[in-house]
Parts: C-alpha cells; sequence; structure tokens
C-alpha cells in the first residue's frame, strides 16, 4: 500500500469510528430528547441529569485514555468503537431508567477515548507531510455522524430499533477497525522527565474551555425540544441536526484566521457568533429560517472553537501537545457535566427561551480574553516566524503549516541527546570569526539560543567573555554545568534584559530561525557597542552540492513518503540571501561578510540515530528506519554538511547585494 493509500485509509478509519462515537454515542441523544422523555417519564430536568451522565462518561474517557492510549493507540480507538456499540445497544433494550444511563455513560465513554486515540495513531502511523491532513479529516467524523444520524427520528422504527441500529453499525465499524487500522511499530521510550502541567496560559485555556462546556450542553440536549415548543414538525428537527453537521467543518478556517489574525482576535469573534446562534433559539418566534441559520452558526463554531482549543494547547503543550489537548478537553467535559442539569433545572422553571437567552449573554463573558494578562497573542508570531530546519525553507502558499512547523520545544525534550550528538562547527568557521577580528581576548559576546554550548566552548577558547541567553531549563542547566565561566540567563532572547552598549558581538548558532526579529533587532543594536557585529550561521545536513551517498537516498526516501512534504528548497545562495534581507531590512544591520563552509564527517549507526533523533521534524519511526539504513550500509557513512555564515554590522542600508565568497572545506575529526 503506498504512503497516499496509508494515510488516506488511516484517516477514514478514524474518521468512521469517531463518527459513531460522537455522532451516535455521544450528540445523538439530543436528537431524541422528546422520545426518552415519553419513554421515561422525564422532566426537564430529568433529561437535563441523564444529559449530565452522558457528559459524565465522556470525562471519565477523557481521564481513562492516557493510560489506555499510551500502551496502544491502535487498541485504544477500537476499544473506542466497541464501547460505544456496548453503550448504545444497552441503551436500546433497557426498560429501567438506570440501565439505560448506564448505556449513555458507556457509549458517551467512547467519545472521550477515541480523540485521543486517533489522533495518537495517526501521529505514529502517518508520515509527517500527511499528519495535518490526515487529522484533519478524521476530525470531520463527528460532523458526518452528526449528518447520518440526523433524519433517524423521523423514520418509521421506534428509538428501541434505531439505537439498535446505531450500535450494530458501530459494532460494524469497530470490526473493520480491528482489521484495517495501521499497526505503527513500538516506540523508544524517552527517559527525559515530563514537563509538570501547570504553566503560564494554562488556566485562560481551561476557563475557554469550561465555558464552552458549559454554553454547549443546553443546545445539545435541548436544541430539538426548543424546535418542537415553536411548533416545528420532527421532520424538520432532522434538517436542524443535519445542518449543524453540515455546517461543522466550516468551521475549519479557524486556523488558518489564527495564523494571520492572532488567537484571542479570532477566538473572541467566533464566541461572538457563537452567542448569536444561542439567541437566536431565545427568540419568541423561532421559524424556521431563523432556527436553520442559528444551527449553521452553531455547527460551523463548536467546530472552530474546540479547534482553537486544540491549537491554543498545542502553543502552551509544546513538548507534548496530546496532554494539552487531553486537559482542554476535560474542561469542556467538566463545563457540559454541570451545563446540562443545570439548563434542565433552570428550564423547568422559566422556560428553554429563556435559558438560551441566559446562555447567550453567559458566552460573551469571553471578552475577559481582551484584558492583557490572558490574552494569546504569539501564536501568529511562532507560526510567521521564518523557520530553517536542515536547510529546508518549509512554506506553503507563504505561510508554514502547522505540520512542518518544527517545535522548539523538542530540543528542549532531547537535551542531553542534543549535547551528544550535534556535531561540532567546522574549525574553519572559528578561523574566520577569528581573522575578521571578531573572536579574541576580552571580546564581550553574547549568544542567543546557545544549546548546550556548541558554540560557546570554542568562544570561550578563544578567550571571549560570554554571556548565554537559552531558554530552555534542561539547556541552561547543561551550559552551567559545562560552562561555569559562562554567565547564564534562562530565559527568551527577546525578553531579556539586554543593558545599552554592553557587547562586542552577538552570536545566533543555528538559532536565529527561532528568534522573532521584529522585536529583537531593535534591542540588539542597541545592546552592541559602536563597530559591534552580529554572526549568524547554521548547518545544513546533507549538502546539496555534494553527489548523494547511498544513505543520502535512503534518506530522500523516507522523506518522499511523508506524502506532501515541504516544497523543494532554494540553492544555498538563495537561502543566505532571504535570510540576509529578514536581518536587514529594518536597517538595524548590513552586511560585512558571507560565506559557506563544506564539510564532511564520519557517523556510525547509534551517532546518526542520536543525530535524527534532534531534528524536530523526524518521528520516531523515521528515526528507525534512518538507523537502519546505515546498519545495511556496514555500520558508518560519511555524511556531507555545509555552514553558511553571515557576519553583520551594527547598523546600515537593507539594500546590499550578497557577495557569496567561495565555499571552504573541512573535514571534522572532532568527536561528537
Amino acid at each position: 500500500m503506498s504512503s497516499g493509500q496509508r494515510w488516506t485509509m488511516t484517516a477514514a478509519l478514524g474518521a468512521s469510528v469517531i463518527a459513531v462515537c460522537y455522532g451516535f454515542g455521544r450528540y445523538a441523544y439530543g436528537l431524541f430528547v422528546p422520545q426518552f422523555a415519553v419513554a421515561f417519564d422525564l422532566n426537564a430536568t430529568g433529561v437535563g441529569v441523564l444529559g449530565g451522565v452522558s457528559t459524565l462518561g465522556y470525562t471519565l474517557g477523557l481521564l481513562a485514555a492516557p493510560r489506555l492510549v499510551g500502551p496502544s493507540a491502535r487498541m485504544a480507538a477500537i476499544g473506542a468503537g466497541g464501547c460505544a456499540a456496548i453503550g448504545l445497544v444497552t441503551m436500546s433494550v433497557s426498560d429501567l431508567l438506570g440501565v439505560f444511563a448506564c448505556g449513555l455513560l458507556i457509549a458517551g465513554a467512547s467519545a472521550g477515548l477515541v480523540s485521543p486515540a486517533v489522533a495518537e495513531l495517526i501521529s505514529h502511523s502517518v508520515r509527517p507531510g500527511a499528519r495535518a491532513q490526515a487529522q484533519t479529516w478524521a476530525n470531520t467524523g463527528t460532523s458526518f455522524g452528526l449528518a447520518a444520524s440526523a433524519f433517524t427520528p423521523v423514520l418509521v422504527f421506534g428509538w428501541r430499533e434505531t439505537w439498535l441500529g446505531f450500535g450494530l453499525i458501530a459494532l460494524a465499524i469497530t470490526v473493520v477497525a480491528h482489521l484495517a487500522l495501521p499497526r505503527p511499530a513500538r516506540r523508544r521510550m524517552s527517559n527525559q522527565p515530563a514537563r509538570p502541567l501547570r504553566r503560564a496560559g494554562l488556566t485562560p485555556l481551561l476557563v475557554n474551555s469550561v465555558l464552552l462546556g458549559l454554553t454547549s450542553a443546553p443546545y445539545w440536549n435541548f436544541s430539538v425540544e426548543r424546535m418542537a415548543q415553536a411548533g416545528l414538525s420532527g421532520h424538520f428537527s432532522a434538517w436542524f441536526w443535519l445542518t449543524i453537521g453540515i455546517a461543522g467543518p466550516l468551521g475549519g478556517v479557524a486556523g488558518g484566521l489564527c495564523h494571520r489574525c492572532g488567537l484571542t482576535r479570532v477566538n473572541l469573534a467566533i464566541w461572538t457568533a457563537w452567542a448569536i446562534s444561542l439567541a437566536l433559539l431565545a427568540l419568541p418566534s423561532a421559524g424556521p429560517v431563523v432556527s436553520l441559520i442559528s444551527a449553521a452558526l452553531f455547527g460551523a463554531a463548536f467546530m472552530a472553537l474546540t479547534g482553537i482549543c486544540i491549537l491554543w494547547a498545542a502553543l502552551l503543550f509544546t513538548e507534548s501537545p496530546a496532554r494539552g489537548v487531553t486537559l482542554s478537553f476535560l474542561g469542556l467535559g467538566a463545563g457540559q457535566t454541570l451545563g446540562s442539569p443545570a439548563a434542565g433545572a433552570l428550564a423547568d422553571h422559566i422556560g428553554l427561551p429563556a435559558v438560551f437567552a441566559i446562555t447567550a449573554v453567559f458566552s460573551l463573558t469571553a471578552w475577559h480574553q481582551l484584558h492583557r494578562r490572558v490574552q494569546v497573542n504569539d501564536l501568529g508570531g511562532r507560526l510567521h516566524r521564518e523557520h530553517c530546519q536542515a536547510g529546508h525553507l518549509i512554506r506553503t502558499g507563504g505561510r508554514y503549516t502547522l505540520d512542518h512547523m518544527p517545535d522548539p520545544q523538542h530540543f528542549e525534550a532531547h537535551a542531553e541527546t542534543y549535547h551528544r550528538a550535534r556535531p561540532p562547527y567546522p574549525g574553519a568557521l572559528w578561523a574566520r570569526l577569528s581573522d575578521m577580528g571578531l573572536l579574541g581576548e576580552d571580546v564581550r559576546v553574547i549568544e542567543f539560543g546557545a544549546g548546550s554550548g556548541q558554540a560557546t566552548g570554542p568562544m570561550l577558547r578563544a578567550g571571549a567573555s560570554v554571556t548565554a541567553v537559552e531558554p530552555g531549563p534542561a539547556f541552561a542547566s547543561l551550559l552551567r554545568d559545562r560552562y561555569p565561566e559562562v554567565t547564564v540567563r534562562c530565559e527568551k532572547a527577546e525578553s531579556a534584559p539586554l543593558l545599552p552598549a554592553s557587547y562586542d558581538l552577538a552570536v545566533a548558532a543555528t538559532a536565529v530561525h527561532w528568534l522573532d526579529l521584529g522585536t529583537l533587532l531593535p534591542r540588539l543594536h542597541q545592546t552592541l557597542a559602536p563597530g559591534g557585529h552580529f554572526a549568524v550561521w547554521w548547518t545544513v545536513f546533507g549538502d546539496p552540492s555534494a553527489a548523494p551517498t547511498p544513505f543520502r537516498k535512503q534518506v530522500g526516501a523516507i522523506i518522499a513518503r511523508r506524502g506532501s512534504g515541504p516544497p523543494r528548497r532554494g540553492s544555498d545562495h538563495d537561502i543566505t540571501k532571504a535570510r540576509v534581507h529578514r536581518l536587514t531590512e529594518s536597517g538595524h544591520f548590513s552586511v560585512a561578510h558571507t560565506e559557506q563552509f563544506r564539510w564532511t564527517i564520519d557517523l556510525r549507526t547509534d551517532q546518526i540515530r542520536d543525530l535524527f533523533t534532534t531534528f524536530s521534524d523526524w518521528n520516531a519511526d523515521e528515526v528507525d528506519e534512518a538507523a537502519q539504513a546505515v546498519d545495511d550500509l556496514g555500520g558508518r557513512v560519511v555524511e556531507h554538511y555545509v555552514t553558511p555564515l553571515i557576519v553583520l554590522n551594527r547598523s546600515g542600508r537593507d539594500d546590499v547585494e550578497v557577495p557569496v565568497i567561495p565555499s571552504q572545506r573541512w573535514r571534522s575529526s572532532g568527536p561528537l
């Protein structure tokens, strides 16, 4: 099976399991509220309590997900489908309210388990180039499930027969998933300690998620009942539900809008549309047109707001987005667990129109996010920030895609491996900096993104005094242990305190692509003394000018199988020129010198494994495949790398041409 077929099949199967867990097991309850109320003699409070039971099951499924997904995401996804089938069939055959509630709890738990399971399975079985597409299509399963269940209440069968059919469909999909879902290779477990859950920005995310749960519960559980109160037929309720499902995928545009406009701004705009969708059902004459507009707004806004929760969580939990998503969805589930019975109790006293009016007004409390202390404004900055990983300019339509945005925290999670694996910079580079008078006794250097000190050590040996700015605590600890004489500041370059005219040389070694140059360059101009310089260099792991080696051909094949990798990069000169433009366009710096150093190094299988583990756009299976390729080639390969250097003068024009100096060649003989 080709990689393209593999990811589409995985996404389709994941979407199918999600459809039965969410569309049938989680949300179809609201479609059948009138029938359930008659069958079990329930008032609005009772209906709301049962809705809370479903959400409680969802929350329990989320809580169980980390333990169940860890050993095998595939079996967890299959188990979620099995839970949906068991819960739906139990509901269909129950005559006792307690048994019915147990079935509802089990069906709700399937939804809490399925999302982490499918997301984890895709991340381990689909190549990075196709992973974003696979995740997006798999997540549309909820909308497909809603659409598929829309007309079931008006079928000639009773609700019991319909729910038995739901259960049998869920069972069939579970069997197919068991036969066809991929079996990813067992992952190598990391020995890095997990970062703490508590961190800046988590509380606003959880408040946002709980608010979404509280305000969505009345709609999911009572909107169809509101249609009946408005005198609309059961057939119209089916069209109403179908509209929610069809409009859902429109919420997918939220991610692109967050890239362009910032998360807070987009989030609040969608919250406003959300409040409108709720307020429309509060109108005394909620006729067909108004109701369908409400359904479309609700469906699109719900998918958009849950998608924003995922983006927000991924921004906070860069080392493990699944942890953040689980916490966010737990907040969502907690809000729905409280919101459903509360809405039912209120409806018994003040009526459903008033409940929807109160919920709409309560939704507008999301505007508290305008307060500067809870804004999340750097998502767009991170996604727009110039990035080059291993010499690749990764752009799609002028913007970087989430799937190909390597994560800075990846390096922090592999700090020891990074220190062990990354090769030293070529000796010719240090000779050039010394020849230019940039390094020597008493030179004051500030280094941004120092990592574990690949550049720090040689600068110290040249006689310079070094201040290292490194945002990662693990890297900062390594630096302090290795170089006690270095002043280490564990903070971001953009916010580190910089005194005027304090340094002669600033350095960014394989770090400039992580820096917000719009913020940093004016501050750097001030902290450099008159006549100061800014030296920037990075390593391209795979010299494009060298003849492809058998190992590099294998690496190319691995990347090609990702399905939709980044577009072909330009020449080394084009990449250097693009970076020169970014570094000089503000007018704070001008080009003094550019050069490229081409070099080779012998690497063993274990060294290749460690090195490729530090590449943030490579997954564990790909790293294993690259290491196996070295084994197949005799256990050792010769790699050809290139290190471009840009030296900038403090102050200057932005219209300078890039003078490319002929390449220097160097062979590494130092240990890794």
